[in-house]
């Protein structure tokens, strides 16, 4: 039976690097950083578009149900 949770697990973070890797390379990390460099006034273009925010948030909730 832990042979199925541990796959399970490990699919759903596989499952949630690819659209990072794949589609919005931005995604990578925690946000943190680039949050405080627009609030002092850096313009980062790929960072608040909508590709990334989707790929973030669903990236997110993969690797939150994976464990």
């Amino acid at each position: 039976a832990w042979l199925w949770l541990v796959a399970y697990s490990v699919a759903l973070v596989a499952a949630a690097a690819w659209p990072v890797v794949a589609f919005a390379p931005a995604a990578q990390g925690s946000g943190v950083p680039e949050v405080m460099a627009y609030l002092n006034g850096c313009n980062l273009s790929k960072v608040f578009n909508i590709r990334t925010v989707a790929v973030k948030l669903a990236s997110c909730a993969l690797c939150v149900a994976a464990g």
